[in-house]
């Protein structure tokens, strides 16, 4: 595994971001081949903590080495658009890893 991108959903927790963030950038630091990349349906991403995340809008190439995390987000947000959701689907489909913390597992549900 190379890269992680986090695919961040409106009113995202930030918990579920910054832990497995964190384990992955210091994991970089100590020399783990990681890049870690954000992305979002929209390029400003309100956390339900007040704080606004920055993240790109199109997403990196992908190998099957690569992990996509999905944090979790207080609801009614829906989770994300058709579009996304065949992305983890694809990418799944090609060996890829997807991941999902707390409500970021029915991200994953609905992409099946």
């Amino acid at each position: 595994m190379s890269r992680v991108v986090f695919l961040l959903i409106p009113r995202v927790h930030l918990l579920d971001v910054a832990g497995p963030a964190q384990v992955f950038s210091t994991a970089a630091d100590l020399g783990r081949p990681y890049t870690i990349d954000y992305v979002a349906e929209e390029r400003e991403v309100a956390s339900v903590q007040g704080l606004t995340l920055h993240a790109r809008t199109s997403w990196p190439s992908l190998t099957p080495d690569d992990l996509i995390v999905v944090p979790g987000w207080r609801g009614p947000a829906r989770p994300a658009s058709g579009e996304t959701l065949r992305r983890l689907r694809e990418h799944h489909a090609s060996g890829g890893t997807v991941a999902g913390v707390c409500a970021g597992a029915d991200a994953l549900g609905r992409a099946g």
